[in-house]
């Protein structure tokens, strides 16, 4: 097992800078940036096994468990609330999407994507998601960002 550290998040939700750094096959590091740029200091601490026991879908068959692209998920998003208690990352898993409160450790299921296997080949967003050595692929975006109109006041 290749033993690094990989960045799979980076963005701002209620002006928190977030780092997502996974760091095992089933634990994520949250950082966040200090208000004055400063540092980055360890925010959450994630731990998917809760998940995996609930959605088998998400092993990648016939890859050692060790390996990195063992469990199939993107993270798509993390949103910080006002009352800190109830922020949240949605996770995209095979035909779902889920999401994981950050305090308390729980989660459900927000949507489900179609699926090829439930006859729907002809349906359009059957053809955006696709699996590739555990990885999710999406053919329409490569990574979730914000919009954002302008970076400049008027």
């Amino acid at each position: 097992m290749e033993d690094e550290r990989r960045l799979r998040y980076f963005d701002e939700s209620r002006e928190h800078l977030h780092l997502v750094e996974i760091h095992g096959t089933t634990k994520f590091d949250v950082h966040e940036m200090e208000t004055d740029y400063s540092r980055w200091f360890m925010k959450y601490q994630v731990d998917l096994n809760s998940i995996i026991i609930a959605f088998p879908r998400m092993i990648a068959r016939g890859l050692n468990p060790s390996d990195r692209y063992y469990y199939k998920l993107v993270v798509l998003s993390i949103i910080r609330e006002v009352d800190d208690g109830e922020s949240y990352m949605v996770l995209q898993i095979p035909n779902k999407a889920i999401r994981y409160n950050l305090n308390n450790k729980t989660f459900n299921k927000i949507f489900d994507f179609p699926s090829r296997r439930e006859g729907v080949e002809s349906h359009p967003a059957s053809q955006d998601f696709e699996c590739h050595l555990g990885r999710m692929i999406h053919n329409w975006f490569a990574h979730p960002y914000q919009h954002i109109e302008t970076l400049v006041c008027i």
